[in-house]
């Protein structure tokens, strides 16, 4: 995969990366190097990341992997 886009709704993520800028002007946050995003439920990897605040979409490229946690569900007996 080489390239990712995704719209977050309004939940909180964590951001790691060797680099982070903000444009203020553009309300846009960039991620650069080792970059690894997640929401708790998914995990995006990426080489570089871009969050624009207005629109909360992310856009992820270079060797993008995506990471979704799943749930498991199990019958109770009593």
């Amino acid at each position: 995969m080489n390239g990712l886009e995704k719209r977050k709704s309004n939940k909180d993520f964590l951001l790691k990366a060797d680099q982070v800028s903000h444009e203020q002007d553009l309300q846009i946050i960039i991620a650069r190097g080792n970059v690894r995003i997640s929401d708790g439920i998914e995990i995006v990897e990426a080489d570089m990341v871009s969050y624009n605040q207005k629109t909360e979409t992310i856009s992820a490229s270079g060797n993008v992997l995506l990471w979704k946690k799943m749930a498991a569900l199990r019958e109770q007996t009593t």
